[in-house]
């Protein structure tokens, strides 16, 4: 829902019953209404200027990522202002159009256009490292950082937080770059492949809308 000065996000659960299978078929799910749980930021002198990517820590304060603002606001878990973190810039904890935030083991996870920065939770500077291809999606687990991305023989690379590339793995889809008249094979890798990096126990998992190897 929209308010004058930014963009105000709510929690809501949905409650509903799974598609029933029977020998007549699929029968209608029931589904019942959603229910507002909270809302926030409660600061309004807090807004958001587009629609943040979020992240929570095991204190369930919340990151709130805006990209038009170039930084991360920490709210706490009843949704109340509580530091900035970063500002527009390339430099040693500085952000240029940030689209990507995870949280992991007390660190925040952030990739901009250029590169990927880590901050303590109270938000000081840990490290910077470049990327030097477009990014798709990005999962961090343990210590490392998967980033899903074009223009390499793989979709998925794999650093430490040091940014050394690892290795890479995940095949991409095969196709005729020269159908793509006036395309550059990243971009055609970009939209061919674009999915979701996840970490879910100790596997990750690339879900696109053709397919999910994990």
């Amino acid at each position: 829902m929209k308010i004058e000065s930014g963009v105000c996000f709510g929690l809501l659960f949905l409650f509903f019953s799974s598609p029933i299978l029977s020998s007549r078929g699929i029968e209608k799910a029931r589904t019942d209404r959603l229910n507002l749980v909270t809302s926030f930021p409660r600061d309004e002198n807090v807004f958001f200027q587009t629609t943040p990517f979020i992240a929570l820590d095991n204190e369930k304060n919340i990151y709130a990522l805006d990209n038009r603002q170039h930084a991360i606001l920490k709210l706490d878990s009843d949704g109340k202002f509580v530091s900035r973190i970063g500002r527009q810039g390339q430099g040693p904890g500085e952000l240029q159009w940030p689209a990507w935030i995870q949280v992991w083991n007390k660190h925040i996870f952030v990739a901009d256009n250029t590169s990927i920065s880590i901050f303590d939770l109270e938000g000081h500077f840990q490290n910077r490292f470049r990327k030097f291809h477009s990014m798709i999606s990005m999962a961090v687990c343990e210590d490392r950082v998967f980033l899903a991305q074009p223009g390499d023989d793989n979709i998925i690379n794999v650093y430490d937080y040091d940014g050394k590339k690892l290795f890479s793995f995940g095949n991409k889809y095969s196709v005729d770059y020269g159908i793509y008249k006036g395309w550059t094979n990243a971009a055609i890798d970009g939209y061919l492949n674009d999915g979701k990096l996840l970490y879910a126990g100790s596997r990750i998992y690339f879900i696109t809308s053709g397919s999910s190897p994990d």
